[in-house]
């Protein structure tokens, strides 16, 4: 365990590396000006021989940060990349938020000047890019918070989800990219390895850390072998919200939606399809027809007893379309409709040349599906609030204690169900605290890893 002292230490040895390679980053850009540097080289300034020759003053702006307590190494670069931004004379005022009211700040209001922003890519690129760059997703919550617009790049974006060539996939996304880069909406200035860490004395089979794909992969493969059976985690602020259909794609809700509700089809540690853990157990496309067939698995129900059935499936992809729900744009964008054939036959109709090529990829795995008999008369879905949902999904919802601690119960009528009992998530703002919880034993795994000097000391 490490003394305050040494925690002190590390976060400046910490900002010590952290200022070099900002200065080093922000520092090509400030060159470009012709001034010098606080390190050397010569000053220089704009001969002005009246002050009324100076054009408007610039206006301030606003820089928003994520709280130092909940991730110390991304708080730590955007203040020394905001102090780079002011010595090139621009006003910039700092302002840290917990992360929910920042990702609704950026992705939600869309109000901001300057943010600090944690992204991946996700399990497949294609669908992340449209999301944030085509112009069809400016609308507050559809996904595009930079705002940008670029007519030449929206063919693009739709040719590399409806192409089934994989090679002229993967050229497309290579042209995209290039087209983005020279925006520079977003740079990159780190990369925060994406690891899980977690107790070896209590927690036994861990196989993967993917953020996209693996939790509920993962929540069947690990074992626990305290006394109680249960996993025990940390999130640094509050859930927020349950609803499957009102949450603002942040993965602190994803991580227990993914328990919670079944996906139409599930990938394996291969990224491959995988039927056996599927709500799906086959599947039928006909590009031919814009047309896929999915079979639903039988004999399978509902938390609360419910069967769950293809009329389920049909209604849950409809509804979500019919009410606009901003995070699944990408895919209601290309979704003419769907229809029940029969209990366990759900055929989805896409629209003309719009059908994607890696199906599964862009559209089976992101769609939610959700009872009908618990939803059908709701009105304005993305608003509800949700407190204990009703899912088909390895686990559900034992207790909420909002602020404080989440548990989610084994399902053990599932299909592919997990071996523990339970798994609690606890509410611990600082990421120290966590990591001192993890090393007495009081939480078993931390989901999100923190800089790896925070482990430095054992």
């Amino acid at each position: 365990m490490s003394s305050a002292n040494e925690r002190q230490d590390k976060r400046i040895e910490r900002r010590s590396f952290l200022a070099a390679t900002s200065a080093g980053i922000v520092g090509a850009v400030a060159g470009c000006t012709g001034g010098g540097s606080e390190d050397g080289g010569e000053e220089s300034e704009l001969p002005v021989s009246d002050e009324s020759e100076l054009g408007e003053k610039l206006p301030s702006y606003t820089y928003h940060n994520v709280a130092e307590g909940q991730s110390p190494s991304e708080h730590d670069a955007h203040v020394l990349i905001a102090d780079q931004i002011q010595r090139l004379g621009l006003d910039v005022e700092m302002q840290t938020f917990e992360w929910g009211t920042l990702f609704t700040e950026v992705t939600q209001q869309y109000d901001f000047n300057f943010s600090g922003w944690l992204r991946t890519l996700g399990m497949y690129s294609g669908t992340r890019l449209p999301e944030m760059f085509h112009s069809r997703n400016l609308e507050p919550g559809a996904g595009n918070f930079t705002g940008y617009e670029n007519p030449d790049l929206d063919p693009l974006l739709d040719e590399q989800l409806s192409t089934t060539d994989p090679e002229r996939r993967t050229e497309l996304l290579h042209e995209i990219q290039e087209e983005i880069a020279d925006y520079a909406g977003l740079n990159p200035i780190m990369y925060i390895p994406n690891s899980v860490v977690y107790d070896e004395d209590q927690v036994e089979g861990w196989v993967d850390a993917h953020r996209e794909y693996e939790f509920a992969l993962n929540m069947t493969s690990i074992s626990v072998t305290n006394e109680a059976n249960e996993l025990r985690g940390a999130w640094s602020e509050s859930i927020g919200t349950l609803n499957i259909l009102g949450w603002n794609n942040e993965l602190k809700v994803e991580f227990h939606l993914d328990q919670i509700y079944d996906r139409l089809v599930r990938f394996d540690g291969d990224l491959q399809p995988d039927e056996d853990f599927s709500l799906a157990t086959d599947w039928t496309i006909t590009p031919e027809e814009d047309t896929i067939e999915y079979t639903i698995r039988e004999g399978h129900s509902w938390h609360d007893g419910e069967p769950l059935t293809a009329e389920d499936v049909a209604f849950s992809l409809n509804y979500v379309k019919e009410n606009e729900i901003p995070l699944y744009n990408p895919q209601t964008s290309i979704l003419d409709s769907a229809e029940a054939i029969d209990e366990t036959t759900v055929e989805v109709q896409f629209l003309e040349d719009e059908m994607p090529g890696p199906i599964h990829k862009q559209f089976s795995w992101r769609m939610p599906i959700v009872p009908m008999h618990i939803w059908q008369d709701i009105e304005n879905p993305g608003e509800r609030s949700v407190e204990a949902p009703v899912g088909s999904g390895p686990m559900e919802v034992e207790y909420w204690d909002q602020g404080s601690e989440l548990a989610l119960q084994r399902n053990d009528d599932h299909f592919n169900p997990i071996s523990f009992n339970r798994r609690i998530t606890r509410i611990v703002p600082e990421a120290s605290t966590q990591i001192e919880l993890l090393r007495d034993g009081e939480l078993n795994y931390l989901v999100v890893s923190q800089s790896p000097l925070e482990f430095s000391s054992n």
